[in-house]
């Protein structure tokens, strides 16, 4: 920067000012996003532990804990692989009316599904 004149010198000052704000806010924009339950997947197992788990087995293995219960793995063997998520969750939304997610949570319950699913069928194999 040696033999700028000064306002040029302030100018690519500000410009690396402006980058590094823009840089640092869409930083803290992923940072946030990973402190919110770090991916989909993860995200959409813990609302089915906490919404459904009571009476269902949510996992690729092990019993309902209501015996007359159908374990998830059970209900989406019998749903359409092409979206799986919004199949299941407006099938679930009819059965239990007292559930509602907000269309992110519904998209995490159905990454979850789909990697349950995935899970399953190599585990089949």
């Amino acid at each position: 920067m040696e033999g700028m004149n000064v306002s040029k010198k302030m100018m690519m000052t500000k410009a690396s000012v402006s980058a590094f704000a823009a840089l640092a806010v869409g930083g803290a924009c992923v940072t946030s996003a990973w402190g919110m339950g770090g991916n989909l997947s993860t995200k959409g197992e813990a609302l089915l532990n906490e919404a459904c788990a009571k009476c269902h087995a949510i996992g690729a293995e092990g019993s309902s804990k209501i015996s007359t219960v159908k374990p998830f793995r059970d209900i989406i063997a019998s749903l359409p692989a092409d979206d799986l998520g919004n199949v299941f969750i407006a099938a679930m939304t009819k059965k239990h009316t007292q559930f509602a997610f907000e269309p992110m949570d519904a998209k995490a319950i159905g990454d979850y599904l789909e990697k349950l699913k995935l899970h399953i069928d190599s585990s089949n194999k």
